[in-house]
């Protein structure tokens, strides 16, 4: 299991875990869809045991789910396709969504913090900076060096205990989802919200076994509705 802490020291720990039922492959190739890219023979055999969830074209990433058990199988026969940039077991957070994490790390020291002192700090654990960010003092976006994997939630984690680090976790990134609904949103479903747990939802997840709403027609008025001209409300 892997945390991240977001707000500080004292702020809100994500806990992350392995499944073993994730893969996430970044290919060279960019732009693309994230289930199609040149791959070996061998390569194509072990995706077709995965299925497609979701992608970041631009990024060549894709995310895919696995048969129980054979995820890291799997995993190790696309890294060593030489398309393929990496190829590793993903990780989902406490609800069952799917995460993706980066090498890229937010960090922000103290506002009194000497902008050299800052830096030095950054260099020392050998992350390299790639943004100096302008909405919050002493804050950046930096890299760790590349084949850090995981290891980069344990830099994070050293550097929120350093006295003059306020805020620092790794980048993660989730489905972009207009329509989708999360197990934080307790009116749709029972769900854990911190600590507490709440039953005070609607029972719609378990409406949809029946039915989605397909051909149905729903209005949302907001302020009103004037159907003639003439006619006041």
């Amino acid at each position: 299991m892997f945390s991240i802490r977001f707000g500080g020291h004292d702020g809100r720990e994500l806990r992350l875990e392995d499944h073993a039922d994730l893969i996430v492959i970044r290919a060279h190739r960019r732009g693309a869809r994230h289930d199609q890219s040149p791959l070996s023979g061998r390569s194509l055999a072990a995706q077709a045991k995965l299925r497609p969830l979701f992608g970041f074209p631009g990024a060549g990433v894709g995310v895919y789910r696995a048969p129980a058990g054979e995820a890291q199988a799997l995993a190790e026969v696309i890294h060593a396709d030489p398309e393929v940039k990496f190829a590793g077991r993903g990780l989902r957070d406490e609800f069952g969504t799917p995460v993706v994490y980066t090498e890229n790390l937010f960090v922000k020291f103290a506002d009194d913090t000497a902008p050299d002192v800052c830096e030095q700090v950054l260099v020392e654990e050998k992350l390299e900076v790639k943004r100096v960010l302008e909405y919050a003092a002493n804050a950046y976006f930096a890299a760790a060096p590349e084949g850090t994997g995981r290891d980069v939630f344990a830099i994070a984690e050293g550097l929120l205990a350093q006295e003059e680090v306020e805020l620092c976790h790794p980048e993660l990134v989730r489905e972009r989802s207009l329509n989708g609904a999360f197990a934080q949103q307790w009116h749709l479903q029972a769900a854990k919200i911190g600590a507490a747990q709440v039953a005070q939802d609607a029972n719609v997840v378990a409406a949809w076994e029946l039915s989605e709403g397909a051909g149905v027609i729903v209005a949302v008025i907001d302020d009103g509705v004037v159907p003639d001209p003439e006619t006041t409300i």
